[in-house]
């Protein structure tokens, strides 16, 4: 029987959580793991907003996002459980993994699933950049969940292309389309666009609300997630309710957020850097046109495959819409192509044909690939 373990922060309401979540239920419910056993750690004691398998058997610590804290407790699961190979999602996670693994000499596959040039920012960011630039290349294997999550930790933090992978995240379509036939007694009858993400200065939702100024779209606005930009963009909401007739809404946190995403005329995210961004592709699977920022790293890969620069103006790309990063007046040209009805027809269509690129099936067989060749 060969243990694996997994190691994440938490299991709240996250991309990278949703993405590893996918995985546990995908790997437990596969032939390969029959003579597996697997088992979770979560880093932080947070409500579990995630989907974990009766089979896994789930560890939680109290790091509380202290890297010591996290570091010294997973050294103690380690020991108790004596797995066969460590799988870590996030940047602390990984620096914990790395270092414990290697001290006890155990198989450990990290996944960055972030830009970490770009999602690094504030005061300790130095420090953090060091670490990662000293830590990440310790473990036997690196998943990166875009290419330009791989290019960045290639170029700018030391990790040898030849142990580094690219997985991208999977989705299972015939969930998301169950999830999304849910009843929610809240949406509006009017018609609105959506945005979904935490309320923080990288999802840059500041400079969707004065592109949304700027192109006045004639559609209500559903922004999802919770964060601690709230109060301050509220603030500029309120001041757009004032003027129109049609309506900015923060309706914070969704723990189901498909119905939402269904019934919209389309996607947007104004983010400045992402890893590979999974409501994007999540509102594709459900057959809704998008509008993104080209930002690093992931959009791009997804609408415009093809293309080998960044944006410097609103494109219409093959499978969907690119703007640059930090420039309301080329997110004020895409929100005015997504009022014309025929434009969000096509690229709803052209939506639904690219996320089939992006099953679940693919990222189990990645992993199991690289735990089968990285178990002793």
């Amino acid at each position: 029987m060969k243990r694996i373990l997994f190691v994440i922060n938490s299991l709240e309401g996250g991309g990278a959580e949703r993405a590893l979540s996918r995985l546990l239920v995908a790997l437990s419910g596969d032939a390969w793991a029959a003579d597996k056993e697997f088992h979770l750690v979560l880093l932080d004691d947070y409500e579990v907003e995630q989907v974990v398998p009766a089979s896994v058997k789930v560890t939680t610590l109290s790091a509380q996002g202290s890297l010591l804290k996290s570091v010294t407790g997973l050294a103690s699961v380690i020991r108790a459980i004596k797995p066969d190979a460590v799988v870590s999602y996030l940047t602390r996670a990984n620096l914990a993994a790395s270092v414990v693994c290697k001290l006890m000499r155990i198989p450990v596959i990290i996944s960055e699933r972030v830009n970490t040039t770009h999602h690094l920012t504030g005061r300790f960011a130095f420090i953090q950049k060091l670490m990662v630039r000293l830590l990440y290349p310790l473990p036997n294997r690196v998943v990166a969940v875009s290419g330009g999550v791989k290019e960045d930790l290639v170029q700018n933090f030391s990790v040898n292309e030849r142990k580094c992978s690219v997985v991208y995240n999977g989705y299972d379509h015939s969930e998301l389309y169950e999830l999304s036939q849910e009843s929610v007694a809240s949406i509006s009858d009017r018609p609105f666009a959506i945005a979904i993400g935490r309320l923080v200065p990288n999802k840059n939702v500041t400079m969707l609300l004065r592109a949304w100024r700027l192109a006045q779209p004639q559609c209500d606005l559903l922004i999802l997630g919770e964060g601690p930009d709230r109060d301050m963009l509220q603030q500029e909401v309120d001041a757009y309710n004032e003027i129109s007739d049609y309506k900015i809404r923060l309706e914070g946190f969704c723990k189901n957020p498909y119905p939402y995403i269904a019934k919209a005329q389309f996607y947007v995210s104004a983010s400045n850097a992402e890893g590979f961004p999974n409501s994007l592709v999540e509102a594709m699977t459900l057959g809704v046109p998008v509008i993104s920022t080209d930002c690093p790293s992931g959009p791009r890969e997804i609408l415009a495959p093809g293309l080998a620069k960044p944006v410097t103006s609103a494109v219409q790309a093959e499978w969907g819409l690119l703007t640059p990063t930090r420039n309301e007046e080329a997110m004020a040209a895409a929100l005015s192509v997504f009022t014309i009805e025929e434009m969000r027809q096509h690229y709803a269509r052209k939506a639904k044909e690219r996320a089939q690129d992006f099953s679940m099936n693919a990222v189990k067989q990645g992993y199991i690939e690289l735990l089968n060749g990285t178990m002793k």
